[in-house]
């Protein structure tokens, strides 16, 4: 069964460090893509996919939680 999941504006995300799939860009960069972040308490959305065990600061503009991954299911 697949899950019926809409982006939502990123007013309305949880920012409590709780990891979403953001569609943002990078602060340096212009061309926006989806990508898993989290708000870091304070300051601002991160992420690791672009610079591997450095986090990087996003401008996102909406959010979805991430699915169910597989195995969990109902």
């Amino acid at each position: 069964m697949s899950e019926n999941i809409a982006w939502q504006p990123i007013e309305t995300a949880p920012m409590d460090g709780t990891p979403v799939l953001l569609y943002a860009r990078a602060a340096f960069a212009t061309a926006p893509v989806r990508v898993v972040g989290w708000w870091i308490y304070g300051q601002h959305w991160v992420a690791c996919t672009f610079s591997p065990n450095k986090p990087t600061v996003l401008v996102p503009t909406h959010w979805m939680p991430l699915p169910t991954p597989p195995g969990e299911q109902s």
